[in-house]
């Protein structure tokens, strides 16, 4: 479309005239849409580092950077939705503790588990 997008964004839905129209309207859908679900990810996220915290099992810091990962998530996707022109320009500092922890959370889950003891 030589004269730019016409569709691009759902209220201008009945404007969408050809099929690239269509699906950059999908795409900007598919966006916000998966920008949503990180909310709400980052919400769980940050009650699983909570009850990391409060379990003791896990080690300590790893329940306090899974907590922070999940801040990252929640404020990372908040300034896509609040944030005019925001292209991401923060996202690789506020996904670094998320990439730290689920990182961290795997290798304890296969390396530093300890084994189950024999009963009796």
């Amino acid at each position: 479309n030589a004269t730019g997008l016409f569709c691009s964004s759902p209220g201008e839905i009945e404007t969408c005239t050809n099929a690239d129209d269509v699906a950059m309207l999908f795409l900007w859908i598919h966006k916000y849409g998966y920008l949503l679900a990180l909310i709400f990810f980052g919400l769980s996220m940050t009650a699983f580092g909570g009850i990391i915290v409060k379990w003791g099992v896990l080690p300590l810091p790893l329940g306090f950077t899974i907590l922070v990962a999940g801040l990252g998530y929640i404020a990372d996707s908040l300034k896509f939705f609040l944030q005019d022109g925001y292209n991401g320009e923060a996202t690789p500092i506020l996904m670094l503790p998320a990439f730290i922890s689920e990182f961290w959370l795997t290798g304890w889950l296969l390396i530093g588990t300890p084994q189950p003891t024999k009963c009796g």
